[in-house]
């Protein structure tokens, strides 16, 4: 198999597995895509050096707050969510889950963790944002600001364990603590005035695509294969786009089309008719993942759902009114 049909092989995989498992539909969109839309948001204004209304205001109401008790407490509090304390507990996890003879979840740690770290130090390098200096930092820092270190790596280790036990009955306690740790230690960078309110929410946005891009590759790469039936419904939906948008409609419209799929083909029509990209293009890579993989995705995947008669009936209807037009 060659390279190029290795990934066509793959995104046939994501397409069936997210279509018969709607919970990883879910967490495709508002758990990759929406972050990394929040992300690609922050990083477009920070780059045309546009600055963030909310980043001074926030920093001084919190400093309102400051002690010299408190800056004792917040600074043993924010070293757990620094190396200090995320590669001890990240390679105690690893540690334990390999002797527990779990490789698979050990490897998606480790590069949920260990990419996390790297995405940082890449990201900070290439936007190269100073640090606020509001006020003397009970902790200073000296390496750049955007996005947070702390942030990125408490929410990948967070979620990275989130998926792991998503299965069981300790899913709701440890979602309850993950959440809390990681709203507290993003909550310390800002009391020290280390970090821009934005910088937080860019840190925890691109760490938790990246765990749950990570989580999704893992498990899509376990899928059954077949390529054949994704490959033929996206070359269908290529050859005749102007009639395929016709027939989208009408299959909306249609009592007889499921719920699922009418939200579905309402989702992939409307973003077709958006006057902007939820993912800014100037993203090297991801910037055209919307027009690329999030449309045919949404329509292959409702057009599953429906009934074949009501699909039929819909194209012939959708030709007869594009004739009619000529």
């Amino acid at each position: 198999m060659t390279r190029m049909q290795a990934v066509k092989d793959y995104f046939a995989r994501l397409i069936l597995f997210v279509g018969d498992k709607p919970l990883w539909l879910v967490a495709l969109f508002f758990g990759v895509f929406a972050p990394l839309w929040v992300f690609g948001q922050l990083a477009e204004e920070l780059w045309e050096g546009k600055p963030f209304f909310f980043d001074v205001p926030v920093l001084h109401f919190i400093h309102s707050f400051a002690s010299p008790t408190l800056d004792v407490w917040i600074g043993h509090l924010t070293r757990l969510g620094g190396a200090t304390g995320m590669v001890p507990l990240s390679v105690a996890i690893c540690v334990f889950l390999l002797v527990q003879r779990r490789a698979r979840d050990a490897r998606f740690f480790a590069v949920a963790a260990g990419g996390a770290a790297l995405i940082n130090l890449l990201a900070k390098a290439c936007f190269g944002r100073a640090r606020p200096a509001l006020w003397p930092s009970p902790m200073p820092e000296t390496d750049y600001s955007f996005p947070s270190g702390h942030a990125m790596a408490s929410m990948a280790v967070a979620a990275a364990i989130m998926v792991m036990v998503w299965p069981t009955r300790w899913r709701w306690p440890l979602g309850i603590v993950a959440g809390v740790f990681v709203s507290l230690i993003g909550l310390t960078r800002l009391y020290l005035g280390v970090h821009f309110p934005s910088d937080i929410l860019a840190g925890w946005s691109v760490s938790l695509a990246w765990v749950l891009g990570v989580a999704l590759i893992v498990e899509v790469r376990h899928a059954p294969p077949a390529l054949a039936e994704v490959r033929h419904a996206l070359q269908k939906w290529r050859k005749n786009i102007k009639r395929e948008f016709r027939v989208l409609r009408l299959v909306a419209a249609d009592a007889r089309t499921p719920r699922w799929s009418k939200i579905l083909l309402s989702l992939a029509i409307g973003y077709t008719l958006m006057p902007f990209d939820l993912i800014p293009d100037f993203l090297p890579g991801i910037g055209h993942l919307d027009d690329a993989i999030i449309i045919p995705l949404l329509v292959v995947l409702a057009l599953r759902r429906v009934p074949p008669e009501v699909l039929a009936e819909c194209r012939q209807q959708a030709t007869a009114e594009q004739e009619a037009a000529v």
